[in-house]
């Protein structure tokens, strides 16, 4: 999914390293648990000392998850589903604290979003947040500028603030002068929670973090690694996902920005078939350039069928139709497996501690 030349600057350039055959073997060493499939079909393609988490895992050190989401709707994509899944799933593996926060103070700056609107779609999406089967007594959500009431996350903050100069904000933002001064400030507060320091109540200050992020989102990780010695922190681990492409282009990531080209989670098959699957393939001789077959990868798990889709293109067996049809079947049964898990989930709510977490001033 990650242009060709993107991925290869992440990690030969950045740092990233590859989650290869010995990573997946010492994961499963470490845990028991066999690497989900993203993993082995370099969807999740990289990671940052998971080698060091896992090391004190089976060492018993404090160690918890940590992801963050832009409540730009009130709706989350399917983008949203690798970011979700693979932070709950690590969550029953390590049996550890998450900590997901939503960024709703941030888009105020980058997007133009009212603030009354960013907190709507924040509180929106915090139902669908919990459909993922996180654990409710090792969940903590919150929205960021609630935040401004903890005076650890605060100190946080501001000790962050005294380690970073305008050159390490210019390497996340490009500032060419015209951002907001809260959007320069938003890194800072989205790294905060990278920190154990940050959370005392439900944390210890020599805690671990394990970052799940997206690969345009690596660079937060970078920034908060980067400061982690000069705070008397450790440096967060990571573990890094492939963006999921719009349904116009494998170029394209996808968006609420672009709703006819975007799947939500609440999308039901009426909203679908309505919106154009894209057939068009870059390659004509690579079935992989298209984003109908990009989603099976992402969400089909008989590798018996994924195969006859691939072999049967490339043999002329199977049209770019069929694959749109095979496509659509595996979407379908997905969000009515994530709008069941809401179903069922709609008496829990309280159990997440959503109502201690986040002030509804």
């Amino acid at each position: 999914m990650m242009n060709a030349n993107n991925f290869n600057k992440l990690i030969n350039d950045f740092g990233c390293e590859l989650m290869d055959d010995n990573m997946l073997n010492l994961f499963k060493l470490a845990t028991g648990y066999e690497p989900f499939m993203w993993f082995e079909r370099h969807i999740i393609f990289g990671h940052r000392d998971l080698d060091i988490f896992l090391e004190e895992y089976k060492n018993k050190k404090n160690l918890y998850i940590y992801t963050a989401i832009e409540p730009l709707s009130q709706k989350l994509h399917i983008g949203h589903v690798v970011q979700l899944f693979t932070t709950a799933w690590l969550q029953q593996v390590f049996n550890i604290p998450v900590i997901i926060q939503i960024l709703d103070n941030k888009i105020t700056y980058s997007d133009n979003i009212e603030y009354s609107i960013a907190r709507k779609n924040a509180f929106s999406i915090v139902e669908d947040i919990i459909r993922f089967g996180f654990s409710p007594t090792k969940t903590y959500i919150y929205f960021e500028r609630d935040q401004t009431n903890n005076p650890s996350y605060m100190k946080s903050v501001f000790d962050i603030m005294n380690n970073v100069n305008v050159s390490d904000m210019n390497k996340i933002l490009q500032i060419d002068g015209e951002q907001k001064l809260g959007d320069m400030i938003s890194p800072i507060l989205h790294i905060a929670p990278s920190f154990g320091k940050s959370f005392p109540l439900f944390l210890s200050d020599d805690s671990r973090c394990l970052i799940v992020c997206s690969a345009d989102k690596d660079p937060y990780t970078m920034l908060a690694r980067d400061i982690a010695d000069h705070i008397s922190q450790k440096q967060p681990a990571s573990i890094i996902y492939d963006n999921v492409p719009s349904l116009k282009s494998v170029n394209d990531i996808m968006s609420y920005k672009d709703p006819d080209n975007c799947i939500f989670i609440s999308d039901n098959k009426d909203n679908i078939l309505t919106k154009k699957l894209e057939s068009y393939v870059h390659d004509d001789d690579n079935i992989s350039t298209s984003p109908l077959y990009q989603y099976l990868l992402l969400f089909e798990d008989n590798e018996t069928i994924l195969n006859d889709v691939y072999e049967g293109y490339n043999n002329k067996t199977f049209t770019l139709n069929n694959v749109k049809d095979v496509t659509k079947k595996q979407i379908f049964s997905i969000l009515y497996d994530l709008e069941t898990a809401k179903i069922n989930n709609n008496n829990k709510i309280d159990d997440f501690m959503v109502s201690e977490n986040i002030t509804t001033d």
